[in-house]
């Protein structure tokens, strides 16, 4: 079967769900590739929220076990009439928790098929030199077993061709869902090291980090999804001692090598 196109369309503030995104296309191998990353805010606003006859990827981080608020208003606006889905969350070597089947209901709120979903492990967003969270990951295992993954999909997509049935998927998780926990507003902070080159301003994805003015941070929109620190090669910008308290405790029986899990129609 020729697939025609395939479309990544993921929030992915610290590039691992791009990554397995990109992997998992790889491996389906569709003709043509299209990319809606929204993780910057202006993509949220000016992105075509219609989808047809393409195999759509639809990849979100994991936080607090849940798809983080801002990807599900963008994915609650998305339109597709029957389009195959393909559901990825990522998550920090903790659990995904809700997150897959709260991904899979947004999905088919908005018209999506869903074919199949998996669930990868990248390092986690509040992993540092001294705390290593699923440090390196996505690594090359990861990646390759996400492109399998796509040569899976790929194979039902031939099913669904030649018989126009694909049998039952299966989720796992809740319903209600967990509720996302209270936090305190947190945002991170600006070092001595910070040279003012606004890299950081450019890659937060709530544009809470000012141009102008990067040591400032605006708390009310930060997310705490790292995306500054991960991206700053000066070490400029950190979590604070609450932050860091608060993975530690939390995270600290995560450490040991978590495995993707990936779920396929019966």
């Amino acid at each position: 079967m020729t697939i025609p196109q395939t479309k990544l369309v993921f929030f992915s503030p610290t590039e691992t769900t791009k990554k397995i995104s990109q992997a998992i296309a790889k491996g389906i191998n569709s003709e043509n590739v299209a990319t809606i990353d929204y993780t910057r805010s202006i993509a949220r606003i000016n992105t075509p929220l219609e989808f047809h006859d393409e195999i759509v990827i639809l990849g979100v981080p994991v936080y607090y076990g849940r798809v983080p608020p801002i990807a599900a208003d963008f994915l609650a606006r998305l339109s597709a009439k029957g389009a195959p889905a393909v559901l990825v969350v990522l998550y920090g070597n903790r659990d995904y928790d809700d997150a897959l089947i709260e991904l899979h209901d947004l999905a088919v709120n908005s018209g999506f098929k869903p074919i199949a979903a998996g669930a990868f492990i990248g390092e986690h967003s509040l992993s540092t030199e001294d705390f290593p969270i699923a440090h390196g990951r996505p690594d090359l295992v990861d990646i390759q077993k996400a492109e399998a993954f796509g040569r899976r999909i790929r194979e039902i997509l031939n099913q669904w061709k030649s018989n126009n049935n694909i049998g039952k998927l299966t989720i796992p998780g809740n319903r209600p869902y967990q509720p996302i926990p209270t936090m305190p507003k947190l945002a991170p902070e600006t070092n001595s090291a910070c040279n003012l080159c606004g890299i950081c301003a450019d890659i937060c994805p709530t544009s809470s980090i000012i141009l102008d003015d990067p040591i400032k941070t605006n708390i009310d929109g930060c997310i705490l999804c790292s995306a500054c620190i991960k991206a700053c090669a000066l070490n400029a910008r950190v979590h604070n001692q609450i932050v860091d308290n608060f993975a530690k405790a939390v995270l600290k029986n995560c450490q040991e090598r978590k495995e993707p899990e990936i779920f396929l129609p019966k």
